[in-house]
């Protein structure tokens, strides 16, 4: 039996390594309860600047110091998440082209770390929509595009395998085929001269298919010349040349080579213009008259028209086109926009090349006009007379601004006469008594490509000082004639 002496040493020693125990776990929870903070992030093996592909995604990694920092975890954000976005675990994909900034930042905030990112898309490829064929001495250029149809930095150079056949300018791709033959024609991407593109060019005959006249009917006076303008079909045909014939040689002459045409004596002639290769056609009825005839229809008014029509052959000037012909800086234009219509007249408001009875008239302080289309020829010129009447019907005179304008169809000017009141006209008026009579006359050319122009006679009326004055404006022979 043990004594009593060593039972009391092993409790003893019992109790104190139960001490020791509780002392070492109370130990290790104070130091579990002690935080450690985090005193800096940095990226892991990363450069400053990174590039990634559109659509390509790129794994950053960042780590907080020091290693045992008690809250280890990191927020990641990108400047512009449309040019590139960043997961939660860090891992970057590219969205659109640009630069953008990436941030690293500790979950407690007090420190962060940023890279630089530029998200690229490059050409991976050229494509053209297919080979080509042009004509001798034909200029073209090719249609091509890359892959992918965002990429940038597409600048390319160009290079011909035939010179002597298709010549390529190097900067701009334009092709020109100098002799009959074939070559490949080839971009190189500049920023990667790997990225390659060809198509092949074959300068060959382009055969003619037909002609067509710019205009099918002429008149022309006695002695009177003129040319008709033509196109060969297609417009890159190898052969343009023609012939000119005609009908009747007592009629209408024609040089068989550059197509000059001559009025000999009254009546009709067709003029044929017939191709060197394929001997296709097109005609021109010339109509020879014995004096000139006027190109304007009703240009006497002598047809007063209907009350629905109440300017035969004459369209109303729509009032919206006014504030481009009359802009006044001091006063607006007094008149209200009315309709023209038609009146007779005593025969003192004729000038003498007028004729008949009827007028155009423009009522009391008017703002209107009438215009018709007319036919012409590019390059041919044409004189045109109106007779204008201006009657006051009191003693205080305003200032109507009548004008002849001759313009294209699509508005622009060709020619334009104002026929503006002044002091010496003004003081030719007496109040109530018969029209002061004008006469605008002159001439213009037809401007190349013009085909056909509107002939406009219009009126605005503005007051002077606020006075109400009354003016009439009356229109009459109109006449148009080509020369």
């Amino acid at each position: 039996m043990l004594n009593v002496k060593c039972l009391n040493i092993m409790k003893r020693v019992i109790k104190n390594s139960i001490l020791m125990v509780i002392a070492a776990i109370a130990m290790t929870t104070c130091e579990d309860e002690k935080s450690i903070s985090v005193t800096g992030i940095e990226f892991v093996n990363q450069n400053d600047f990174v590039v990634v592909t559109v659509g390509d995604t790129y794994q950053l990694t960042a780590t907080v110091e020091p290693s045992n920092a008690t809250e280890k975890g990191v927020i990641w954000s990108s400047s512009n998440a449309s040019i590139a976005s960043v997961s939660g675990s860090g891992l970057v994909t590219g969205n659109l082209p640009g630069l953008v900034e990436i941030a690293a930042i500790t979950i407690d905030g007090a420190k962060s770390t940023a890279i630089e990112m530029m998200v690229t898309n490059p050409v991976v490829g050229i494509i053209f929509r297919g080979d080509m064929e042009i004509a001798l001495n034909e200029k073209a250029f090719p249609k091509y595009g890359f892959m992918p149809p965002s990429a940038i930095n597409t600048g390319v150079k160009w290079t011909s395998s035939a010179p002597s056949i298709v010549a390529v300018d190097d900067n701009t791709g334009e092709i020109t085929g100098l002799e009959y033959g074939n070559a490949t024609i080839t971009a190189v991407l500049l920023e990667n001269e790997e990225i390659t593109g060809s198509f092949k060019v074959e300068v060959k005959l382009i055969s003619v298919t037909g002609v067509a006249l710019t205009r099918n009917t002429l008149n022309l006076n006695i002695g009177g010349t003129s040319t008709l303008e033509y196109a060969i079909l297609p417009n890159n045909a190898d052969n343009k040349e023609v012939t000119w014939s005609t009908s009747d040689e007592n009629i209408a002459t024609v040089d068989e080579l550059t197509g000059l045409i001559t009025a000999i004596a009254v009546g009709e002639a067709i003029i044929t213009v017939t191709t060197e290769e394929g001997g296709f056609t097109d005609d021109c009825t010339v109509t020879v008259l014995a004096e000139a005839i006027n190109l304007l229809i009703n240009g006497s008014f002598e047809v007063p028209g209907t009350a629905t029509e109440p300017v035969p052959g004459w369209t109303h000037v729509p009032v919206e086109w006014y504030p481009t012909y009359y802009t006044f800086t001091f006063d607006p234009p007094a008149g209200a926009y009315t309709t023209v219509a038609v009146q007779s007249t005593i025969p003192d408001f004729f000038s003498s090349a007028a004729s008949g009875n009827n007028v155009a008239y423009m009522l009391n302080n008017a703002t209107c006009g009438i215009y018709q289309l007319v036919d012409v020829t590019p390059g041919t010129t044409y004189t045109y007379k109106v007779d204008i009447g201006i009657r006051s019907q009191n003693a205080q005179q305003n200032t109507p601004m009548e004008s002849i304008k001759i313009l294209c169809e699509n508005g622009i000017t060709v020619h334009h006469r104002h026929m503006v009141r002044e002091a010496a006209i003004a003081a030719g008026f007496v109040a109530g008594g018969n029209p002061l009579v004008l006469q605008a006359a002159g001439s213009f050319v037809a401007p190349e490509g013009v085909y056909r122009i509107r002939f406009q006679i219009d009126q605005c009326t503005r007051h002077v000082d606020g006075d109400t004055r009354t003016t009439q404006v009356f229109f009459d022979g109109c006449e148009l004639f080509e020369q």
